[in-house]
């Protein structure tokens, strides 16, 4: 009875091992590159744009491209339809 127990317990624990081996997952590195804030300030020279989805800490946003810079721009501002008009938008 005694050696029934302990081979059954060291089963077990091979078992539990081996099932937690196969679903390791490594931890990634995650880097947030997003617009926690926006302005309304009128951006010249747009070269491209993407929209951006507010997902914490991430704000909603259009991102506006210019030659060497980007700029967070709020959805909402009165200026951005126009200044789209025939600018690529970025996937």
């Amino acid at each position: 009875m005694r050696f029934s127990w302990g081979t059954l317990i060291l089963s077990a624990l091979l078992t539990v091992t081996i099932v937690q081996g196969l679903d390791y997952r490594r931890p990634t590195k995650v880097l947030t590159k997003c617009c926690k804030r926006v302005s309304n300030a009128t951006i010249p020279k747009i070269t491209a744009y993407r929209e951006q989805m507010a997902f914490s800490p991430c704000v909603e946003a259009v991102v506006l491209y210019s030659d060497k810079k980007q700029f967070c721009t709020d959805p909402r501002a009165p200026w951005l339809p126009e200044s789209l008009k025939g600018v690529p938008k970025i996937s």
